[in-house]
């Protein structure tokens, strides 16, 4: 369940936004400067659990910036 995996992210302090279920591709208006930590904005996002997870890198979240595999054989 994505939902629950946005949830623990938040708890860990990484803020989170929602990306397209089959894609990269972000789903809010301002993409990642929407990211948050907020648990009732997490439920809202992902209330029909088809979405992909988003973090917010850097000083947002306290973490690097992350490479997914698909993006290096691209």
């Amino acid at each position: 369940n994505m939902k629950a995996v946005a949830v623990k992210y938040s708890q860990r302090a990484w803020q989170v936004f929602p990306l397209a279920a089959a894609g990269k591709q972000p789903v809010t208006r301002h993409g990642f400067q929407d990211a948050s930590t907020d648990a009732a904005q997490i439920e809202l996002w992902w209330r029909d659990g088809r979405r992909n997870i988003g973090i917010a890198t850097g000083e947002r979240s306290g973490l690097g910036r992350m490479v997914n595999e698909d993006d290096r054989a691209a």
